[in-house]
């Protein structure tokens, strides 16, 4: 299955389509996503707010063809 990844952050902005087996999870295809931009030294924020066809979603939901996953950076102020 086919699914796009977008994400933008302060050290890694990228929008992708990866391909997944059927039952991946959200995180799962997040660390898909993400491996091959860490390989060439890149890095992301660890904790994330995943968002799926526009709504929010969990780590642990599973990702379905043509879904589209935005990434948020989670961020804490004071």
């Amino acid at each position: 299955m086919k699914v796009i990844y977008e994400m933008d952050q302060a050290t890694l902005s990228a929008r992708d389509t990866v391909e997944l087996a059927e039952g991946t999870t959200v995180k799962e295809g997040f660390l898909s996503f993400v491996a091959p931009y860490v390989e060439q030294g890149y890095s992301y924020q660890k904790e994330q707010v995943f968002v799926v066809n526009s709504r929010m979603a969990e780590e642990d939901d599973v990702l379905h063809d043509g879904d589209r996953v935005l990434v948020f950076a989670l961020l804490a102020g004071g």
